[in-house]
């Protein structure tokens, strides 16, 4: 199975989640501009992933390790830019379509204690919301999945959120219960954990950071040793002063 496969059956599983009569129409993964030269190979992990539907609304699609205000903003700024970007030349504003923003998180983030976290263009008066077919920013609660009790409808998504949360192969395939779109899913993740390509990518990315940690602490020291040297000479300027 491809990667759009998996995305497909994702986002099916939540607009069943949400009781929409609607489909998955195609899948367009684009390789982020990042990964590039030695690391070409990566485009076939590092995607920005969109959707669209059978009435042609947008999804995008985005994980975070870490939501806060800098990461909402990026979703609300891309998810505007693609609202705006799906015209053409000339064509009316009467022509765009809605496009959600999914993302999915794993802390709380302004009070979202909900597994699914809907927020759209409202009344702060009246909470009416200011046009159906705009824009949606979801958040989904990755790490509140364990808490909920699911109906057969709804248990489609929660599987796949419990899916990529779980942190060993052992828990993956418990999660999968055998089903094929899982399974595959797992040998798709141990060939790219074991692609030399990923492995050097990380290296490489890890030996940067210890480079950064290393030059902040040693910014660190040498601000903690110019503070001693500068209180030791007051120190002493004090001193000769007073035998003065």
């Amino acid at each position: 199975m491809s990667i759009p496969e998996y995305v497909k059956d994702f986002v099916n599983a939540y607009l069943e989640y949400c009781g929409s009569p609607l489909k998955v129409a195609y899948v367009n993964t684009i390789p982020q501009k990042y990964i590039q030269n030695d690391n070409v190979a990566l485009h076939d992990y590092y995607l920005d992933i969109l959707v669209t539907l059978s009435n042609n609304e947008i999804y995008n699609i985005e994980i975070y390790n870490d939501f806060g205000s800098e990461q909402c903003k990026k979703s609300v700024a891309y998810t505007s830019w693609l609202y705006s970007h799906q015209l053409k030349k000339q064509e009316t504003y009467s022509k765009a379509k809605k496009v959600t923003s999914i993302n999915l998180i794993t802390n709380e983030f302004l009070e979202n204690n909900e597994f699914l976290n809907d927020y759209q263009l409202r009344n702060e008066f009246t909470s009416k919301i200011l046009l159906n077919n705009l824009m949606d920013i979801v958040l989904i609660r990755l790490d509140k999945t364990p808490e909920k009790e699911y109906t057969k409808r709804k248990q489609r998504l929660n599987q796949w959120c419990r899916f990529i949360v779980a942190n060993s192969y052992e828990k993956m395939e418990e999660v999968a219960e055998g089903d094929e779109m899982f399974m595959s899913s797992i040998e798709v993740i141990k060939d790219f954990v074991n692609d030399p390509d990923v492995i050097k990518f990380k290296r490489n990315a890890q030996s940067k950071l210890i480079d950064v940690r290393n030059h902040n602490e040693k910014v660190k020291e040498n601000k903690d040793i110019a503070k001693k040297i500068q209180a030791f000479s007051k120190s002493n300027n004090y001193e000769k002063s007073q035998k003065h």
